[in-house]
């Protein structure tokens, strides 16, 4: 019942909220005014499933110790329910302000011990148990998780990352964890509890350039910006579907309807990212980022990750995998693609920094850096 109550309870009121909000919406607003209400509509859902989210954590979980719970037991269903709800929560906030100070705020409030100027772009999992130190880093597709399950008990341990620490892209922080002070997890590694043997010491020539805290940029410019180019197509949706129903008979919306609520929200996410990428962002250009002159650099950086990891814009990338049209679609984004190349899908930002031979061939869940 509590695993069934947290896997859907949030997507079905994130589903209604939405659907109901665009029709009262269209309903009393005109179809111009659309375009300004819908970031605020997206801003609104943002608020109330945090709050959401914080009451449940708070409420209905309190604060978590470390130790070891039995598996189905209460504590267990209570912790697995609120994790759902946090991790749904927490996915919806990454789309915008993933790697910026309102999210290092947000897994504060979640009860997590973070230092200075930390950045976070992951999912950071039992916050009560994790304390992380001043200039430290968290790569996307990292993970930081206090809990295990081993020979039927669900094991809680406190993970410590020290200052100046990275965690690279597909590192695992595992429970007891202890990350010495200039340390990274590298790509792909994990922790030991009091082992740090699969760790690298961080010295001043393999040090990671630290982009510092853009907050007024991301506050005045990509904030407001990420909810305009998030909410168009859902109004673009809205606007077509509304208009095959009223020009077309039932039964030829029925067939087109389907394939236009798919195709038309998935590659009109990928249409804007490629007119904001050449409008607003321009092209990559290499070189040290974090430094006084690249500013507006790191900001655009930040800003084509938070529109390339939105789910509609991965949603219409994957569904073209290992066919010509991906090629096509890197190239549209500045990527030198060569002849017949299969692409299944990488996650990369800066695609203009990168070339690709003929015939190369690339796996599954690839990321460039």
């Amino acid at each position: 019942f509590w695993q069934t109550l947290g896997i859907v309870v949030l997507p079905m009121l994130t589903s209604s909220f939405n659907y109901y909000g665009l029709v009262l919406l269209a309903a009393f607003v005109a179809p111009g005014d659309l375009v300004w209400l819908i970031p605020h509509f997206l801003l609104a859902e943002m608020i109330l499933f945090a709050m959401i989210a914080l009451f449940v954590k708070w409420v209905l979980l309190g604060r978590v110790r470390a130790g070891r719970y039995p598996v189905y037991g209460s504590f267990y269903w209570r912790w697995l329910f609120c994790s759902r709800i946090i991790e749904e929560v927490t996915s919806l906030l990454d789309t915008i302000i993933g790697n910026t100070f309102l999210f290092t705020m947000w897994h504060r409030m979640l009860g997590a011990k973070i230092g200075k100027r930390v950045l976070i772009d992951s999912h950071v999992h039992v916050h009560d148990l994790v304390s992380i130190g001043d200039d430290v880093v968290i790569h996307r597709h990292s993970v930081v998780q206090p809990a295990a399950i081993e020979n039927g008990m669900l094991v809680l341990g406190e993970v410590c990352i020290g200052n100046r620490c990275v965690v690279a892209p597909r590192g695992f922080v595992a429970p007891g964890a202890k990350v010495p002070a200039d340390t990274e997890v590298g790509p792909m590694s994990t922790t030991n509890p009091g082992n740090s043997s699969s760790m690298n010491i961080i010295n001043e020539e393999n040090r990671p350039i630290s982009i510092p805290y853009q907050w007024c940029w991301h506050l005045f410019l990509g904030f407001p910006f990420l909810f305009l180019m998030n909410g168009l197509p859902l109004m673009v949706q809205y606007v077509g579907i509304t208009w095959i129903y009223q020009n077309f008979s039932i039964w030829v919306a029925l067939v087109i309807v389907p394939f236009f609520f798919h195709f038309g929200l998935t590659e009109f996410s990928f249409f804007t990212v490629v007119m904001t990428k050449w409008i607003m962002v321009g092209k990559f250009r290499a070189g040290p980022l974090g430094t006084k002159n690249r500013g507006w650099d790191d900001f655009c950086g930040w800003f084509m990750e938070r529109l390339t990891h939105n789910a509609n814009f991965e949603k219409g990338m994957k569904q073209w995998s290992n066919s010509e049209w991906l090629s096509i679609k890197y190239r549209m984004l500045g990527a030198n693609i060569g002849k017949r190349v299969n692409i299944d899908y990488f996650d990369l930002v800066e695609t203009d920094l990168i070339t690709v031979g003929d015939y190369s061939m690339f796996g599954s869940e690839v990321k460039m850096l």
